[in-house]
């Protein structure tokens, strides 16, 4: 279950509906982490995670959840089949999003969101997604995070807890996600005056690359990154540059290639 834009976490089960309800959860996240490099791939092939932040948001325990408030994402595709996207062109948020990946605050409490975005020429069904995060605690206190996942499973590293640095976690929708640039967690951190960056970084659990998985049973699972920018076989993690860090990396999200419409459905066998 999700309330107030935070999922469930394990520790919050109970029993009944709601206690099958994220078991059920709890074994697609397992699953997700045990297969994530024997699994066949999946609908969301090409996809990438992204940071966003903006000086303007000023952190206030009254804004929080922040979920669904990053003023970013794009709606979600109900066009079937699909290509094309139907949807808002993402292309304005995507280029807005690009240039987001650092903040120049010190001192002070920053907002950031991390995304998941395809290609307009892809048809993305988000089901699951496991990452891990790394940062320097000596320079970034992490105040406060969520998701807007119904069900997440998080993993310790060295015991330290999610949302330690080397951490990571597991997150599961009922319903797929269908969005080509959308919300996937928000995190609230003090930042100090030496410059610093957060990373999405692998999955403490076997070490495992960042992966999304779809609805399909069994579940398709992608490399998140893997192919990023249309060159193959490379894979990118996104960098959060904070207190002025020069080394806030986004990538190049901007789609990659234009085709007719007869190609795409040639590359989709339709």
């Amino acid at each position: 279950m999700n309330a107030g834009g935070r999922a469930m976490k394990a520790s919050d089960m109970t029993m009944g509906a709601a206690c099958r309800s994220a078991v059920v959860g709890l074994a697609a996240v397992v699953a997700l982490a045990a297969t994530a490099f024997n699994a066949y791939a999946g609908k969301n092939a090409g996809g990438y995670l992204v940071f966003y932040t903006n000086d303007s948001v000023v952190y206030t325990s009254d804004d929080e959840p922040y979920a669904g408030k990053s003023g970013v994402t794009c709606p979600e595709d109900t066009q079937f089949p699909c290509p094309p996207y139907d949807g808002n062109n993402c292309s304005a948020n995507k280029s807005i999003v690009q240039a987001a990946a650092s903040s120049t605050k010190t001192n002070d409490y920053v907002v950031w969101w991390l995304l998941a975005g395809w290609p307009e020429e892809t048809c993305p069904r988000l089901a699951a997604l496991q990452f891990g995060i790394q940062y320097d605690p000596a320079k970034v206190s992490i105040n406060s995070s969520g998701t807007d996942a119904d069900f997440e499973l998080t993993t310790a590293r060295n015991g330290n807890d999610w949302p330690a640095p080397g951490s990571g976690t597991a997150l599961t929708w009922n319903s797929p996600r269908t969005s080509h640039l959308k919300e996937v967690y928000w995190f609230t951190g003090y930042v100090y005056a030496e410059a610093a960056t957060f990373s999405v970084a692998i999955h403490p659990a076997g070490n495992s690359w960042p992966v999304f998985g779809d609805d399909d049973t069994p579940a398709g699972l992608d490399e998140i990154g893997n192919g990023y920018g249309g060159t193959p076989n490379v894979n990118f993690l996104p960098v959060l540059g904070l207190a002025g860090s020069l080394d806030g990396n986004n990538g190049d999200i901007t789609p990659t290639r234009r085709q007719t419409w007869g190609g795409v459905k040639a590359l989709y066998g339709r």
